[in-house]
């Protein structure tokens, strides 16, 4: 269920979500400064891997500068 997937993401996340996280749905999104995204993005995997939550690497893209999330561009501007 859908609700339910949602409220165990954002009750495992929820001390990274708005800092360097956002979810929507089962769309997430790790942004920092470059000095630190590395070490949140492991953060986030590390976390995935204590509570057994399974990522689909072929939907996963990584390092870009901007994206189109929900129909806004999403960057460092």
């Amino acid at each position: 269920m859908p609700v339910i997937f949602s409220r165990v993401v954002i009750a495992t996340f929820k001390e990274f979500i708005h800092k360097f996280l956002e979810v929507y749905f089962d769309d997430w999104m790790v942004f920092d400064i470059v000095k630190r995204h590395v070490a949140s993005l492991w953060l986030m995997l590390d976390t995935c891997r204590r509570y057994q939550i399974a990522l689909n690497l072929k939907k996963c893209i990584l390092y870009v500068p901007f994206w189109i999330l929900l129909g806004h561009v999403v960057c460092k501007k």
